[in-house]
């Protein structure tokens, strides 16, 4: 509810007084609420806006006491997809020295009416299929529910068929079908798409977006870039609003999502029609629109190994950087220098994420195929190399060389 009063000086006449309570009631009707009215007194100078009571809240003999108070009329105005709901009429205005105010009612009902049917139909399926999971998790099987989607995880292939029979019995008890078109039944080590993923728990098990949703960002991502060529880097803001939404939905598979979306976001209008596109939003596009299921950058593994390599890197503001690397039973290597004359100006991040990517570089034959703990003493540093992102284009390109 929305509710606000306007006082109108002595000299404005009934005419202008409902004149002007008109344009708060257009200003209302622009939000997409819907806007009753309740006017009497016209020969007044003063409007009294505030909220009305559903009259379904009170008794009907209240309800008709109040429509027979001091003969008012009642206008309505209903907006889209809201239906009609009848007002009372609330306790009449303070009475004043002179003659009453003009008194004009306004009420605001904002989604009072939802259009897309039964709004609580989730919570109802939720508070259903919570017995049957519990049926199924008491049988000691391993489940993950997402409202209807189930994912059940079991340790060997003989456990996962006694799963089977014990499942489609307690589907058929309790009325329940499963959709044969969407769903994997046969046990296996790969879900070819579980929630927009393929999911293998082979090895140290690896989570990929599966070709079907590559194919319709390449689709997307072409067709941007062909508008930009036709229209000097200009493209439509809803479309590329699309992508980028799009492919925010990859990053758990994909661990570059957001290294390669910081200068599309950076790109993209909010408010005007069209956006134009920098150069380095182009090579993050183009990078997208070669994006397939056997791509290098589409997959994350579930279980990380243990880290066997450790690195230690720091940076002085005006003097140079070192990292060491420490190799379990071996000496422990080194490498330091000094700053260019060009570097110097550059702000203390920057610096402290070079030297992250010096000591990779010096010490890249060492790390080849290790994990490493990188100890880093700058927790802004640490954050961009742990989101793959920031808003400084300087720690960016930094990062895409990381």
């Amino acid at each position: 509810m929305r509710w606000s009063e306007i006082c109108l000086p002595s000299c404005v006449g009934p005419r202008s007084a409902f004149h002007l309570a008109s344009q708060r009631l257009d200003a209302l009707r622009g939000r997409g609420g819907r806007v009753l009215v309740s006017a009497h007194s016209p020969h007044q100078s003063q409007v009294h806006v505030q909220p009305l009571r559903p009259a379904c809240l009170l008794p009907r003999q209240r309800q008709a006491d109040l429509r027979a108070f001091a003969g008012r009329r009642l206008l309505g105005a209903d907006g889209p997809g809201l239906g009609c709901t009848p007002l009372a009429y609330p306790t009449p205005p303070p009475s004043f020295s002179s003659s009453p105010p003009a008194y004009i009612q306004v009420i605001e009902l904002s989604h009072a009416v939802t259009p897309f049917g039964w709004t609580a139909s989730p919570r109802i399926w939720v508070a259903v299929f919570r017995v049957v999971v519990a049926e199924l998790r008491h049988a000691g099987l391993r489940i993950l529910v997402f409202v209807d989607d189930l994912l059940i995880a079991l340790a060997t292939r003989s456990e996962a068929l006694r799963a089977k029979v014990i499942i489609e019995a307690t589907f058929i008890a309790s009325g329940l079908t499963r959709a044969p078109n969407k769903s994997q039944f046969e046990p296996t080590q790969t879900l070819k798409d579980h929630l927009g993923f393929q999911i293998c728990s082979k090895g140290m098990g690896l989570l990929t977006v599966p070709e079907r949703r590559c194919y319709h960002l390449r689709n997307l991502s072409r067709s941007l870039l062909c508008q930009s060529a036709r229209s000097k880097r200009r493209v439509p803001s809803a479309e590329l609003r699309q992508i980028t939404g799009t492919t925010v939905s990859y990053m758990d598979a994909v661990p570059q999502a957001r290294l390669r979306l910081r200068f599309l976001f950076d790109a993209q209008e909010e408010w005007a029609l069209t956006s134009t596109l920098s150069r380095a939003s182009l090579r993050d596009l183009q990078w997208w629109s070669t994006f397939i299921a056997a791509h290098p950058g589409n997959g994350k593994l579930i279980w990380q190994s243990a880290p066997n390599r450790a690195m230690y890197t720091d940076a002085s503001g005006r003097m140079g950087f070192g990292s060491v690397l420490d190799v379990p039973n071996e000496a422990k290597r080194t490498h330091d220098s000094f700053w260019a004359s060009d570097e110097l100006e550059e702000i203390i991040c920057v610096k402290e994420l070079k030297a992250v990517k010096l000591g990779l570089l010096e010490h890249a034959q060492a790390l080849q195929d290790h994990t490493i703990i990188l100890y880093q003493d700058n927790m802004a540093v640490v954050g961009c190399i742990k989101n793959l992102t920031s808003t400084s284009p300087a720690i960016m390109a930094e990062l895409r060389e990381v």
